[in-house]
């Protein structure tokens, strides 16, 4: 199973790249109004998905994507 475009927790300031924006993303966390949905590492994935008999492959998008300083992809295989 892929699992594309996965905001990566460890790149969250490559998109929240200024203190405003990033001033932004803590007061809408503080909200409970995230304003892009759960952001992920690839570790706690990796966890999920062998809790139900998955093993995980790290992708790095295409750099030639607009998203790929900031998201990641992910593949399953079933164990």
């Amino acid at each position: 199973i892929f699992f594309g475009s996965i905001p990566d927790k460890s790149k969250l300031k490559n998109f929240y790249d200024t203190d405003k924006k990033y001033a932004f993303f803590l007061e809408r966390e503080r909200e409970s109004r995230p304003h892009m949905g759960r952001w992920w590492t690839f570790e706690e994935i990796e966890h999920l998905a062998s809790a139900h008999g998955f093993k995980t492959k790290h992708l790095h998008q295409d750099s030639l994507l607009y998203t790929s300083h900031y998201r990641f992809d992910v593949l399953f295989e079933k164990c």
